[in-house]
């Protein structure tokens, strides 16, 4: 599917130069819409009735499921952040079959702090050592920190959390070799997709991951304090964060809530998050993942490679530097400057010229979009040119 730009569908000023979806993605004018539209149904609440706490979220699992071609929606697992997924895989992790003391948690260098803290506790717990597989020296690093993460793959890890897109640097992870050696080494495997799912393909049939997350906020075009999470077989039977009643069978029923359930739904169910209906957040959410289904992942990643690929030699030239081609992502990636040039004294030409980045690390992290077009790139390479100057 070809793809062409959809700025139209979105708010954002002509003016702005709005390249930071990796840190809070704007809303479609559908998505907004259907906000509003959720306050003010719950301005007066009258209306609601049982089925309203359940129906369009289950909706709502039904089409994540289809983002990322799980057969079984009771898989699915509405919850509030990245962090509340994490910490549920953290709950569960004392289940791991032979699970021994002295075993690893792999986790990347540079990670986003919750790919980390989320899994301290369980680990001094556990007695379990959390490994961080370094960050080759460098700028085009890909190929060798995935030969790194394989190599790190052994008998004495648990489990390794990892991202599809490192969330500074934009390289790749070749999640398919990451998933067949855990298969063979019985470890399990967690993935971040906060900055990937919507943006990058992502098939469950192909890599049966044990567990991956998001956050809705950024590459899922959606809304804050919402997100989606996929529970394979592992967590089945385990322990959830919390214990709500929405969770158990029979939960629609509100003449026999007194009656009360201790069965928990099928499968992901018992991880839901408390009040999952999120009665003015959640269509938010729902309206942004029907587009996303409508405009496929694939065709949003080529937008935004066709956008950038006719820069880079440009970029180059100024004296930017990223990862190569077959590990860098096309909607996130980090340029490294020239030695000794400051970021956030680039980031701040840049705002003059209402061209907004993200600086993570020493890194500026670009992050296009299907609302952003040539006039946007063109902009940020001019107030490149200046900064670096």
């Amino acid at each position: 599917m070809h793809l062409e730009s959809q700025k139209h569908r979105f708010s954002l000023p002509k003016d702005i130069h709005f390249l930071n979806s990796a840190t809070f993605s704007p809303m479609s004018k559908a998505a907004e819409f259907a906000g509003l539209e959720a306050i003010k149904k719950m301005a007066n609440p009258f209306h609601l009735k049982a089925n309203d706490f359940f129906d369009y979220a289950q909706s709502v699992r039904v089409n994540f499921s289809k983002l990322i071609n799980a057969e079984d929606v009771d898989r699915i697992a509405l919850i509030p952040s990245a962090s509340y997924g994490l910490s549920t895989v953290a709950r569960n992790l004392h289940r791991k079959r032979n699970l021994k003391a002295g075993q690893q948690i792999l986790i990347l260098d540079h990670e986003f702090p919750n790919d980390i803290l989320c899994f301290k506790r369980v680990a001094e717990e556990l007695s379990l050592e959390i490994k961080t597989i370094k960050k080759p020296e460098g700028v085009q690093i890909g190929r060798l920190w995935n030969e790194q993460i394989l190599n790190a793959l052994t008998q004495n890890v648990a489990m390794i959390v990892i991202p599809h897109v490192h969330w500074i640097y934009g390289t790749i992870f070749d999640l398919k070799k990451i998933y067949d050696k855990c298969q063979e080494l019985n470890v399990l495997l967690v993935i971040d997709g906060t900055q990937s799912l919507g943006a990058m393909p992502f098939d469950v049939q192909d890599i049966k991951v044990d567990a991956i997350v998001a956050g809705s906020y950024k590459s899922l075009l959606g809304s804050y304090q919402v997100g989606f999470a996929y529970f394979g077989s592992f967590f089945d039977e385990g322990v959830p964060i919390e214990e709500s009643w929405m969770n158990r069978i029979e939960s629609d029923q509100f003449s026999k809530l007194i009656d009360y359930q201790f069965q928990y739904k099928p499968k992901a169910q018992r991880y839901n998050v408390g009040e999952f209906s999120n009665f003015n957040s959640l269509p938010i959410s729902g309206t942004a993942l029907k587009e996303i289904l409508d405009w496929s992942p694939a065709a949003i990643q080529a937008y935004c490679k066709n956008l950038i690929q006719p820069f880079l030699e440009e970029f180059i030239k100024i004296g930017c530097q990223f990862e190569e081609d077959n590990f860098r992502a096309s909607h996130l990636f980090g340029i490294q400057l020239k030695n000794g040039v400051n970021p956030l004294k680039v980031q701040e030409v840049l705002l003059k010229h209402q061209v907004y980045v993200a600086v993570r690390g020493n890194s500026i992290r670009i992050s296009p979009q299907i609302y952003n077009e040539k006039e946007n790139i063109t902009a940020l390479l001019n107030a490149l040119k200046e900064s670096l100057s």
